[in-house]
């Protein structure tokens, strides 16, 4: 449970921060975001070094960003608060928008490395996303 709400809470914080201060001020907004997440990874280490080493494994493999997106769609779906020039949920989930900004995640990282490019399709996204999920959930098991 705890680590469906730092999930959760990262990916709020960063959809309200990236929506209210990123787009006007993307250096400070990611060393905030930088800071915000080193001390929610410490604070779940705190309680288990597992939920922490669990919860980056759920950022790197882009599950927070599904959050960010799918906070985006809600916000907009049952409250009517949509900020411009964002992408949607749809047009990432069906691969309308290129994604480029994923050149960190696992596959980003070695498609930057063998292609050149921060390219990162939707499929490769979703699978490598639930590619994080099995891990966790292997992990979860061992425990």
């Amino acid at each position: 449970m705890i680590l469906i709400l730092a999930v959760f809470g990262f990916s709020l914080f960063d959809y309200l921060g990236y929506n209210l201060l990123g787009t006007k001020k993307l250096v400070l907004y990611r060393v905030i975001q930088t800071i915000v997440q080193v001390g929610i990874i410490a604070l779940l280490f705190l309680h288990s070094w597992l939920i922490a080493l669990c919860f980056v494994l759920l950022w790197w493999t882009w599950c927070c960003d599904w959050f960010y997106y799918i906070i985006d769609f809600l916000s907009q779906k049952i409250f009517g608060i949509s900020f411009e020039g964002g992408d949607s949920l749809e047009s990432v989930f069906l691969g309308i928008t290129t994604v480029s900004w994923a050149s960190w995640t696992p596959y980003g990282l070695i498609n930057l490395l063998i292609n050149k490019t921060k390219i990162v399709g939707n499929v490769v996204l979703i699978t490598q996303s639930l590619i994080g999920i099995a891990i966790l959930l292997i992990i979860e098991g061992v425990l």
